[in-house]
């Protein structure tokens, strides 16, 4: 017998081993095969065998034959998502086909109890200087993917390395042994499969935490009006089951329309499993499941943003992975739902359930002070501390956060260190690297862990923080942008090319027309965030300024960003001298939100863009408000409308003759629209429509006047009685206006 022979079967007995005690134990391990490509697939394939595993799925970009006998199905790392809401005994990612840091973390949640996850790496001293294939997604030029740091394969390989119950075996160096011995007991906290999960009355198959949940959820809908329920967990621990219990038991109480939304059905598979056992004789649909085939009582999923647009009635609005929802879109459902759940995963591919809690429950506490919150903590498809989540969590940084919260009182704000980091830096120190994730974490709706290779190993970033002694108050991430070859800056203005990277030469380029952005160089401000216990202190601001001094030292032309547009966002970046540019004309399907490129101009030629940019911009916006845009929201019309030049909408004596007319009731809106909007616009140039117009007076005014919506359309949104009441608001906003605009110096 051959000692490749002999290797394997030492090798598969191990294994074995290992998943015997995984299965005694309810839990899951990670089992990493490291050498040639050829002898990690080869001892995968075996090990299917040998744990008779009839269903594998094995993610690569380049499938293997599979045997006849074991039935293997192979996806796509970044099609991972799509297997959410399964579950398996056996998964098996092949890293040689690239190392998908969100697969990794999505897939790893769908493995059952007692399964293991097989994956397959270069050798252990070799991967790092592997060409990853992934690694093309966070390319731009001029750099090539070959020329890219591993600093993230590094770490993930440091982590895995250190992970006290990962089965690590290598082609070369052979069989490297579990810390804690495969014949050892059961780890502490662990459950024999002869242990049920259950609680201690109700219905046997929950979890006291689960339990709880659903009596809670049961109470959002028999309790009073205007109460929210928070749901929050890791996952695993049946937060979409407990849904879909809920769902069914209030059903049977009498509910008969309950609507289900969250960013991809896939998540909540789980809530409508359990509908399916709780009502045997219900028929299940694409989107939907109603209890009897006349459809009697039904449950139906629809997607975030349908949800927003049409509003459909619901007794029972339950919003699952809330956490990866911007909060934009949680306040509109927040205000349009009388009774409805969030429910979010804490950790996870999806976003994080953290930051999803700092920024939202101050919404909360606003508008609805009186929410509640449960927290589920028992896991229900594997038992307590689970090797394989806990080696996830570690490799991934799914746990990181920054220190405990400051009080702002104890800083002395004149002694900040402003430093700018290495990525080598953030590499060897674990606790940097940490504080700074997590703090990128708290700050925005989807840090997934794409987003740590990006930070570890994204070409042209540039990290810089401030520090208040050793705690991190505020972060930002820049990307260096622009300077292109004048025949790929043709190419890209005549919309024939559109290389990875470099946003805002692009956009100003391809969409906006000016065909001098990609010659100009800037630093694009991808991320910036402040310690949550330290807001509106101007610590972003005083950041921004940091960043600007040293953008004009370096030379470059400009300091950018790009993001989703909210009135928040929108102040902020006004505040600190940025000049809007481009509005995206559709709303981005991950936040539901326009995008905005903003800019601040540092040399003359980018000083001579931004100007024409921004006139060119207000000129399209304010054309588009009537039509792509006459669905945003009125605070960020008048938002945005506040930077227009006011001297463009300035009123003739035609103009105020025909104001009187209107005021005086001697004409009707229709025959004087276009001066109604110029006075309109003029209050909106001078920022008057919030001092001088009631909340639904202004309302009315940018609705009909400016983004030209129906009076029915007017009417359904702001819940008035009818034309009659909109007619009203509206003269009587005109003649607030019009009576301002007559006092000297008031809209000068």
């Amino acid at each position: 017998m051959s000692k490749d022979v002999l290797n394997n079967a030492r090798y598969l007995a191990a294994i074995v081993a290992l998943q015997l005690q995984a299965e005694n134990a309810r839990h899951r391990h990670l089992v990493v095969l490291s050498g040639s490509r050829k002898w990690a697939v080869e001892l995968a394939y075996e090990v299917i065998a040998r744990l008779g595993v009839m269903q594998t799925l094995w993610l690569t970009d380049e499938p293997q034959c599979s045997t006849p006998e074991w039935e293997v199905e192979y996806s796509p790392a970044k099609k991972a998502i799509r297997h959410l809401g399964s579950e398996r005994s056996l998964i098996v990612m092949d890293a040689y086909a690239g190392f998908h840091p969100d697969a990794f973390g999505a897939i790893s949640g769908t493995l059952k109890a007692g399964g293991v996850f097989v994956l397959l790496t270069p050798e252990i001293d070799q991967w790092a200087d592997y060409d990853d294939p992934d690694y093309e997604r966070i390319t731009s030029l001029p750099f090539a993917r070959a020329s890219l740091t591993r600093r993230f394969i590094s770490h993930i390989n440091d982590s895995i390395s250190a992970a006290q119950s990962v089965l690590r075996i290598s082609e070369q160096r052979g069989l490297c042994h579990l810390q804690n011995s495969l014949e050892g007991s059961i780890p502490s906290g662990a459950m024999t499969a002869s242990e049920p999960l259950q609680s201690k009355g109700g219905d046997s198959s929950l979890t006291p935490d689960q339990q709880q949940a659903v009596e809670a959820i049961c109470r959002v809908v028999t309790g009073h009006r205007r109460r929210p329920l928070v749901i929050t967990s890791d996952r695993g621990r049946g937060k979409s089951a407990a849904l879909g219990l809920a769902a069914a038991k209030l059903i049977k109480r009498g509910l008969s329309r309950i609507v289900l939304t969250a960013p991809l059905i896939a998540s909540v598979e789980s809530a409508f499993a359990m509908l399916e056992v709780q009502f045997p004789q219900g028929v299940r649909t694409g989107l939907g499941f109603s209890t009897q085939s006349g459809g009697d009582c039904e449950v139906i999923f629809i997607p975030p943003d349908e949800l927003i647009s049409a509003t459909p009635d619901a007794e029972l609005l339950l919003v699952d992975e809330a956490a990866a929802i911007p909060t934009p879109m949680l306040e509109t459902l927040l205000v349009r739902y009388s009774r409805v759940v969030f429910a979010s995963t804490i950790h996870g591919y999806e976003g994080t359930g953290r930051g999803f809690a700092v920024r939202f429950t101050k919404t909360l506490d606003q508008q609805t002070p009186q929410w509640r919150s449960v927290h589920l903590s028992s896991p229900i498809r594997w038992a307590e501390n689970d090797p394989l989540e806990a080696c996830v969590f570690d490799a991934l940084l799914l746990n990181a956060s920054p220190n405990e919260p400051i009080v702002s009182r104890q800083i002395d704000f004149t002694k900040l260190k402003t430093c700018w980091l290495d990525q080598d830096e953030l590499l060897h120190n674990q606790t940097l690297l940490k504080q700074v994730f997590g703090l990128l974490v708290l700050a925005h709706y989807r840090t997934s862990p794409d987003d740590l290779r990006m930070l570890l190993d994204g070409p042209s970033l540039r990290v810089v923080a401030q520090f208040a002694g050793s705690d991190l108050v505020v972060v930002a991430l820049l990307v260096r942008e622009g300077g292109l070859e004048r025949e790929l800056g043709d190419a890209i203005w005549q919309g024939r090319r559109r290389p990875r990277g470099h946003l805002i030469p692009q956009v100003l380029s391809s969409m906006g027309g000016f065909h001098e952005a990609t010659d100009l160089t800037g630093e694009r401000v991808m991320r910036i965030a402040v310690h949550p216990s330290l807001h509106q202190l101007g610590l972003g601001a005083a950041l921004i300024e940091e960043i600007s001094r040293q953008g004009e030292h370096d030379g470059v032309d400009y300091i950018g960003s790009s993001f989703g547009a909210t009135v928040e966002l929108i102040s902020f970046w006004q505040h600190v001298g940025f000049s809007p540019l481009r509005l995206g004309l559709q709303r981005e399907a991950a936040s539901g939100t326009h995008s905005l490129v903003v800019m601040r101009p540092i040399s003359a030629s980018a000083i001579a863009l931004c100007k024409e940019a921004e006139q060119r911009f207000y000129d399209q916006f304010y054309f588009d408000l009537s039509g792509t845009f006459n669905s945003l929201s009125v605070d960020m019309v008048l938002r945005l409308l506040g930077s227009l030049e006011a001297e463009k909408w300035l009123l003739d004596k035609r103009d105020i003759a025909d104001l009187v007319a209107f005021t005086e009731h001697f004409r009707v809106y229709e025959s004087c629209s276009h001066v109604v909007a110029k006075l309109v616009i003029l209050a909106a140039t001078n920022n008057m429509l919030d001092s001088e117009c009631t909340k639904p007076e202004a309302a009315v005014l940018i609705r009909r006047v400016v983004q030209k919506q129906t009076v029915s359309a007017v009417v359904s949104a702001l819940h008035l009685a009818g034309k009659k009441e909109l007619e009203q608001l509206l003269r009587s906003a005109v003649c607030k206006l019009f009576l301002r605009y007559q006092q000297p110096l008031s809209f000068s």
